[in-house]
């Protein structure tokens, strides 16, 4: 089926990988194959042609209203773009090519901040943010594991430690897997829980001026309810990750700051 509009891959590419769609060597060309492997079928949207399909045997199929996964892939589709393929008026600019930039030439507003102690008696400094700062900067770090993997132990430590050297730490919980003691333990923490994905997503829009985010988990309250949900309210709900994950990007941009998020790998 081609498309009306110019499929947009830097949005729909991290929703079809959530999806378990993949491409080969880079290829323009997403695909899933059929867990049925007693037939040789997939499902694939191929960005240099503009068009979502079902392969199956030897060709493409355009028009397939009673395949439930082709139906569901193009329903998401459609969701995730513009007419025109233009970009919607409060989706974030891209950032500058580095090429487009002076050598050299970094804004006090952009200078990455240091992450060293500064020989305050009471504060202490951090291994774990003087890491994660060398991997990702003022940016974002997503933790992936399953469940009881120690994701949120992870999180808990990279919030104590920043406290202990003096950051501001805001703390997102999403499933309430910190013990009383340990919401204790956050002295000068700003601590929020919530399960609500709509709420979680308003939290994200205006997180406070800190120094470190940390959200536990962001995918947990999606999966719990993503069985439930209509083909349109999937793709939805799939979008709007999409959205809180550029927020917190914008905020660590804006705030020089740092956001440390937890996934699973569903």
């Amino acid at each position: 089926m081609s498309m009306e509009v110019k499929l947009d891959k830097n949005k729909l590419v991290p929703i079809l990988e959530m999806m378990g769609y993949n491409t080969i060597n880079g290829t323009d060309v997403w695909k899933k194959a059929s867990e049925n492997q007693d037939e040789f079928v997939f499902w694939g949207v191929d960005f240099k042609k503009n068009e979502i399909f079902k392969w199956v045997e030897d060709h493409r199929e355009y028009d397939v209203p009673d395949d439930p996964a082709f139906m569901e892939l193009k329903m998401l589709v459609e969701n995730s773009v513009e007419p025109g393929g233009e970009p919607s008026a409060d989706e974030p600019i891209a950032d500058q090519s580095r090429e487009d930039c002076q050598e050299g030439f970094t804004s006090e507003k952009n200078a990455s901040p240091s992450y060293e102690n500064d020989d305050t008696p009471d504060e202490k400094p951090s291994q774990i943010m003087d890491l994660i700062h060398g991997y990702v900067g003022n940016d974002v770090l997503e933790v992936f594991g399953d469940t009881g993997s120690g994701k949120s132990k992870f999180a808990l430590t990279v919030a104590k430690e920043a406290i202990d050297s003096g950051k501001k730490v805001f703390y997102l919980d999403t499933e309430r897997n910190l013990t009383e003691a340990d919401i204790a333990g956050l002295k000068g923490c700003e601590y929020k829980y919530t399960p609500v994905i709509e709420e979680i997503d308003t939290i994200c829009q205006k997180l406070p001026a800190v120094d470190v985010v940390i959200v536990d988990s962001i995918g947990f309250p999606i999966l719990t309810s993503y069985a439930r949900l209509s083909v349109k309210q999937k793709g939805d709900a799939l979008l709007k990750l999409i959205a809180i994950f550029g927020d917190l990007k914008n905020w660590a941009y804006k705030n020089n700051g740092i956001v440390v998020v937890t996934n699973q790998p569903e």
